[in-house]
C-alpha cells in the first residue's frame, strides 16, 4: 500500500505547473461476471476542475456521468465490448469568469469497442483498445467519435500493475475548426487488493482542441479508478481498461 501512496505523491509532483487546466476524476465501477467468457459492468463518474480564480482542481463541477458496459472476452489477447447506453452531464471548461454561469450540457451516449494485448516478455504487454462512440447532445448537433489508446503494461506479481499509454480522439464530423479533439498521454498504478477489489491511480495530460477557439488546450488532470467484481473469474493475463 505504500507504494501506491508514493506513486500518488509522484503522479501529483509530476502535474504541469504551466497548464492551463487542473481537474480531479473519480470512478467507481460494479463488475458482474456472468460465466468465462461474458461480464456486464456499471460505471459512475465523476470530475472537478479549477475555478477561474486559482488552481484549486477541486472548486468547481466538471462532468458527472453513469455507463453501462457489456464485455466478451474472445481469448486471452482479445476483448470486445458494448455500451448500450451512457449519460453525461457535463460542464464547461472555465477558461473565463463568465464560464462559470453557462448551463451544463446532457448528453446520451453508444459505444463499441475492441482491446487486444500482445505479450512482449513475460507481464510486459503492448496494449490497444479502439472505440466508436457515437454522441448524442440535447443542445447541438449529435457527434461520432473515433478513439485509439495504444500503450504499455507491465504487470508485477500478482498485485501491482503499471500502465503508460497515448490515447487520440477524432472526430467523424469536423468541430468548426477541426477533426481532432483531443489526445491524452496516461500513466497509472493499480493495485488489487483481492480478486474482488482493486484500485488505480494516476495522472493524465490532455491536449484539446477548443470549440470556441482555434486553439489548443492544456489540461492536467489527477485520476482514481475504483473497481469492485461481485465474483472473480480467473484469467492467466486479463485484459485491463
Amino acid at each position: 500500500m505504500r507504494y501506491l501512496l508514493l506513486g500518488l505523491a509522484t503522479v501529483l509532483c509530476l502535474t504541469d505547473a504551466t497548464a492551463q487546466h487542473y481537474n480531479t476524476w473519480l470512478r467507481t465501477t460494479l463488475q458482474v461476471p456472468i460465466n468465462d467468457k461474458w461480464e456486464t459492468s456499471g460505471e459512475i463518474q465523476g470530475r472537478r476542475q479549477n475555478s477561474f480564480a486559482h488552481t484549486n482542481p477541486l472548486s468547481e463541477h466538471l462532468l458527472y456521468s453513469y455507463r453501462h458496459w457489456v464485455n466478451y472476452e474472445h481469448s486471452e489477447s482479445i476483448r470486445f465490448s458494448i455500451s448500450p447506453f451512457a449519460y453525461y452531464r457535463s460542464y464547461k471548461a472555465i477558461i473565463d469568469e463568465s464560464d462559470r454561469m453557462l448551463k451544463p450540457t446532457t448528453e446520451y451516449r453508444f459505444t463499441v469497442a475492441m482491446a487486444m494485448q500482445h505479450s512482449l516478455y513475460k507481464t510486459l504487454y503492448v496494449t490497444d483498445r479502439t472505440a466508436l462512440a457515437y454522441r448524442m447532445f440535447e443542445d447541438r448537433e449529435n457527434l461520432a467519435r473515433l478513439r485509439n489508446r495504444l500503450g504499455l503494461r507491465y504487470d508485477l506479481k500478482s498485485h501491482w500493475s503499471f500502465d503508460l499509454y497515448h490515447e487520440l480522439f477524432l472526430n467523424a464530423n469536423s468541430l468548426p475548426h477541426s477533426y481532432f479533439d483531443h489526445e491524452r498521454l496516461g500513466m497509472f498504478a493499480a493495485y488489487k487488493f483481492s480478486n474482488h477489489f482493486s484500485m488505480q491511480v494516476g495522472y493524465i495530460h490532455i491536449t484539446r482542441m477548443h470549440e470556441a477557439m482555434e486553439e489548443l488546450r492544456e489540461e492536467s488532470n489527477i485520476v482514481m479508478n475504483l473497481s469492485y467484481c461481485l465474483e472473480k473469474h480467473h484469467h492467466k493475463t486479463p485484459i485491463k481498461d
